[in-house]
């Protein structure tokens, strides 16, 4: 009775509700079937490589529950053999389905390529070039560069400079706001940037600081 009233009674058609409510139903529909088909991908790129929010809150949770707060490394071990194991799961029933379906006699067997981890990055800020292998050498070169050239000295009423409410990019203590330590801190004539995140997560982050400073910066 109730989806009659909503659909196909007089007043609902005339009115345009039955039309306006059936919509609203498809796009929901629509919708949901989006976020479970990307909820895979975006889960698997967590694993490959985490950001710090992850990592943040894996931290304090194994921190409540036996009072030690935990090397980087080790919960980057931890989430690299989980990320493994789903690997392994995944191949392992691609292969059984692969077993299972019938293949034309003419199919060849493509090698899965796997695209490896990006190791270090270039950046250009004003026409200079850095090239680093590590996100620690390449905050250091950029903030030595900020500092040398009276960067830093334009923006001083914004540092602390935070990313996020329980984050600092860059502090005159190593120290974020909720009162824990910088992770991975990398230090230049009294200023700390964390340097504790993977390189999507560093890249946009530097970008906002360096925009900050007035200054262009691309990325090859």
């Amino acid at each position: 009775m109730e989806h009659f009233e909503k659909f196909l009674s007089k007043r609902a058609v005339a009115s345009g509700e039955a039309l306006r409510q059936a919509k609203e139903i498809k796009e929901s529909r629509e919708k949901d079937k989006l976020i479970k088909k990307a909820l895979p991908k975006a889960w698997a790129q967590l694993l490959q490589e985490p950001d710090e929010f992850l990592l943040e809150v894996l931290s304090e949770r194994v921190e409540s529950i036996c009072g030690y707060r935990p090397q980087t490394e080790i919960l980057k071990d931890f989430i690299r053999t989980i990320a493994e194991k789903e690997t392994k799961s995944a191949e392992f029933l691609e292969s059984s389905e692969r077993q299972k379906a019938p293949e034309p006699s003419s199919a060849r067997i493509k090698s899965k390529k796997v695209k490896s981890r990006q190791k270090g990055t270039i950046v250009t800020i004003n026409n200079r070039r850095f090239e680093a292998s590590t996100i620690k050498e390449l905050y250091f070169r950029v903030l030595k560069y900020l500092y040398d050239n009276g960067y830093i000295d334009k923006v001083k009423d914004k540092i602390p400079f935070a990313t996020s409410r329980k984050r600092y990019l860059i502090a005159r203590e190593p120290i974020h706001p909720g009162g824990n330590r910088f992770w991975v801190p990398i230090e230049y004539q009294g200023y700390f940037m964390e340097t504790h995140k993977g390189y999507k997560e560093a890249l946009k982050q530097l970008e906002s600081f360096v925009q900050e400073c007035g200054l262009d910066i691309s990325y090859e």
